[in-house]
């Protein structure tokens, strides 16, 4: 059975992050787009799994950088993380609403529960977080993607028409509701128990018992 770390997404990670964003979307985010987020951690929680595995890259953040950058790429140095990174995922804090901003999983790495385990992470941490609610947009056309979100009690609630700027195409509007409650909670054991992969979590403050 493999096993996947998830942890906090930092500086050092964003060379492979935004290869894999490159192949997985078609309007993919620059690495500008996520040290911008990155760098405001009091209202972001990005992560990334990795298949444990020798890591060599201790490049140095892109030109563009300010004091924060570095700070954050010195300490993801000091962290001395390894393994190879096979998805990410990401979410803004606003009030007591957390918005799913990203989530992608490299295609050689698909069907392994990588996304699933993801998602059980990020939604963790914002019950953890004092989240009460969760919500993102997705292409109508993602089936795949939608099916995943319903497992995590995401649901229809709204469409965008003509959302994306690439094809036109509709955003489906998709809500929790409550996920501080006791059926949620639930809900997130059942998922965790289906998956068929090890997880470990490196999350400051987050602990399985948090479910």
């Amino acid at each position: 059975m493999e096993t996947i770390e998830i942890s906090r997404m930092t500086y050092i990670d964003l060379e492979s992050v935004c290869e894999i964003e490159r192949t997985v979307f078609p309007r993919p985010w620059t690495r500008s787009m996520f040290e911008h987020d990155l760098a405001r951690s009091g209202y972001t929680f990005y992560v990334v799994a990795r298949i444990l595995s020798p890591s060599t890259d201790t490049r140095a953040p892109a030109s563009r950088v300010g004091r924060g950058v570095l700070k954050h790429w010195r300490a993801s140095l000091q962290a001395g993380r390894a393994g190879r990174i096979v998805g990410y995922g990401g979410m803004l804090r606003v009030g007591g609403e957390g918005r799913i901003s990203t989530l992608a999983v490299d295609p050689a790495y698909r069907n392994r529960g990588i996304a699933k385990a993801l998602m059980l992470t990020m939604a963790k941490w914002a019950i953890k977080s004092g989240i009460q609610w969760l919500t993102l947009e997705v292409r109508r056309s993602n089936l795949v993607a939608q099916n995943l979100y319903k497992k995590f009690g995401f649901y229809k609630v709204a469409v965008r028409k003509g959302y994306y700027s690439d094809n036109n195409e509709d955003a489906i509007v998709m809500w929790t509701g409550d996920i501080t409650s006791p059926n949620y909670k639930k809900l997130l054991e059942k998922t965790g128990r289906s998956l068929n992969i090890n997880i470990i979590e490196r999350i400051e403050g987050l602990v399985e018992t948090d479910l």
